[in-house]
C-alpha cells in the first residue's frame, strides 16, 4: 500500500519551524511496525533496537547545540517527544525537520545496521507534530507522554494488540 496516498501536509502553512518554542512529535514505524519492544502493564520494556532509538533522541542537544530534547517515550511502535528550540545567534538555525529528519536518518542507519536490513525504512514518511503554546498545554502533552505506556492496549491504531 502506497502510505503516502491521500496524505495531508502536516505542518502549519506559513510558520517558521526555526522559531524558538517548543514542538510536541510523534513518530511511527514504517507500517507501525512494533520493533522497539513490550508493553508490560503500564511499563515499556525497551528492547535493545528501542533503547538505541531512546539514546538517541536524548543526545540529539549534542548534534543540533540550539534544542533541548526533553519528555520522551519509545513505545513499540512509534514515539512521542519534546523538542524545544531556544533562540541563538547563528543564522543558519536548523528548524524541526531538519532536527526530525537528522533523527530519523540516524536511527534508521543503526538499526538497519543492526538488522542486517540496509535500505528498509524504519519509519513512516513524515512526523506529527503540535506547537506547544501555553504552560498548560505543555503540561498536559508531559502527562500525556508519561501516561502513553498505560494507555497502549485502548489505543485504537494499535493493531498489534
Amino acid at each position: 500500500m502506497d502510505e503516502t496516498r491521500g496524505r495531508k501536509p502536516t505542518r502549519l502553512k506559513g510558520y517558521d519551524y526555526s522559531t524558538p518554542g517548543t514542538y510536541f512529535v510523534t513518530i511511527c514505524t514504517f507500517h507501525r511496525e512494533c520493533l522497539f519492544g513490550e508493553v508490560d502493564g503500564d511499563k515499556i520494556q525497551l528492547n535493545p533496537i528501542g533503547k538505541l532509538v531512546e539514546k538517541i533522541w536524548f543526545g540529539l542537544p549534542r548534534q543540533f547545540l540550539h534544542i533541548k530534547a526533553d519528555h520522551f517515550v519509545v513505545m513499540p511502535n512509534h514515539v512521542h517527544g519534546l523538542i524545544e528550540i531556544m533562540p541563538n545567534e547563528i543564522k543558519s538555525r536548523h528548524g524541526l525537520s531538519d532536527i526530525m529528519n537528522g533523527y530519523k536518518s540516524r536511527t534508521t542507519r543503526l538499526v538497519n545496521r543492526i538488522r542486517d536490513t540496509k535500505g528498509v525504512p524504519l519509519w513512516q514518511r513524515s512526523f506529527y507534530d503540535r506547537i506547544i503554546r501555553d504552560e498548560k498545554q505543555l503540561l498536559t502533552v508531559i502527562e500525556y507522554i508519561r501516561q502513553n505506556p498505560s494507555r497502549w492496549m485502548e489505543d485504537e491504531e494499535n493493531i498489534w494488540k
